[in-house]
């Protein structure tokens, strides 16, 4: 649906990002036990589309060297 205020809705998320980085390291334990997880929430706007602007969420995280990545 619609989101009549997109920065509020930014505001809003921002409000919560530790709630939201608790949620995607429960979605990960095993990477939190070796010292990973999430990191960092961002959210950009994309305005320009026919349907209105979008909100994307971005959640950064730490994944160690989990498959070989550094």
């Amino acid at each position: 649906d619609r989101v009549p205020d997109v920065h509020a809705a930014v505001r809003a998320i921002m409000a919560h990002e530790r709630q939201l980085r608790s949620i995607a390291d429960a979605s990960v334990p095993g990477l939190v036990s070796r010292g990973g997880g999430a990191r960092h929430v961002e959210v950009r706007i994309l305005d320009g589309h026919a349907a209105g602007a979008w909100i994307v969420v971005h959640v950064h995280l730490d994944c160690r060297d989990a498959m070989g990545a550094n």
